[in-house]
């Protein structure tokens, strides 16, 4: 209350003493001769050593420690050597722990390329398995194709039987596969068109058939078209029948100019002809293989038509 009384009223205040105050000037010696200012600077000593030690082993004063770099020490605060020790310890775990993290980033990453190349290589190895499947059936269609193609060989030509396989509209025909069906429509008109329109077997049309015929090469020299048209015609006879031989005769020709309309060529004047015919020995059959105008028949011209023949 004195105290109080004196603060308001202005006087002087009396001093009060801290509770650690310890007196220090003019103090009468110890018995051991020991000045008493320097044991009560022990004393703070020891206590400024006991609280810094409370301190590091309290936890609350623990995590209210701000944060520092590894292996460095406040320079505005003692830390004993136990807490240091500590710190370091926490800054190598934690190193470790930043290591131990990239090293697992790197982990997770090599295994998702590593299920990525495997799914890679499923995928890739499905297909493979899935090839090698078409190709197996792929060659059993082949080989089929290539019985079937063996056992039509001598009955269907090689235009029919890709026109049955690949199954055709149009087709292209040779000079060969007229030839050989115009023997067949010969023989019979009316089988013709029932193969053809009811069977269903690949066969030229009739107007295909005439606009062949009405191209049909009679050049001087060796009538090709009409060799080709006998090949065919004599496969299927006899050997007896195909028995030939040729004649040669020269005729004389009026010396006239004319006109030829299906090789658009101008013939003439002429005045003689050269013809050649192949005549059955044992069946009753001829025909014109070669013919020329102004042409002596010679040894080496009679090889030659014989050769080709």
């Amino acid at each position: 209350m004195d105290d109080m009384k004196n603060r308001l009223l202005g006087l002087n205040q009396k001093k009060m003493l801290k509770p650690d105050a310890v007196p220090s000037v003019n103090l009468p010696l110890q018995d051991n001769g020991e000045d008493i200012s320097s044991r009560s600077e022990r004393k703070r000593s020891i206590l400024r050593e006991a609280k810094i030690r409370l301190k590091c082993l309290s936890p609350k004063k623990v995590c209210e420690t701000p944060s520092m770099e590894p292996f460095t020490t406040p320079t505005n605060e003692k830390i004993c050597s136990s807490c240091f020790g500590t710190q370091k310890e926490n800054a190598l775990l934690l190193e470790r722990i930043r290591f131990l993290e990239k090293e697992l980033e790197k982990t997770k990453e090599e295994t998702k390329k590593n299920q990525r190349k495997k799914i890679k290589e499923m995928k890739t190895k499905a297909q493979i398995a899935r090839i090698l499947t078409e190709n197996k059936s792929l060659k059993s269609e082949v080989k089929k194709l290539s019985k079937i193609e063996e056992n039509f060989k001598n009955i269907l030509t090689a235009t029919q039987i890709n026109a049955v396989i690949e199954n055709k509209s149009k087709i292209k025909w040779t000079a060969e596969d007229i030839s050989r069906h115009l023997i067949i429509r010969s023989i019979s008109w009316r089988a013709y068109e029932y193969w053809r329109n009811q069977i269903g077997i690949p066969l030229p049309s009739a107007s295909t058939l005439k606009r062949w015929c009405s191209k049909f090469s009679c050049r001087p020299g060796m009538l090709h078209d009409v060799l080709l048209v006998m090949q065919k015609t004599f496969h299927s006879k006899p050997e007896a029948e195909r028995v030939c031989i040729l004649s040669f005769d020269e005729m004389h020709i009026d010396r006239k100019i004319c006109y030829d309309v299906s090789e658009d060529q101008i013939l003439g004047p002429f005045s003689k002809v050269q013809l050649v015919l192949a005549r059955g020995i044992m069946a009753g059959w001829k025909q014109p293989v070669f013919f020329n105008f102004d042409t002596t028949m010679t040894k080496h011209l009679l090889y030659e038509i014989i050769k080709k023949n």
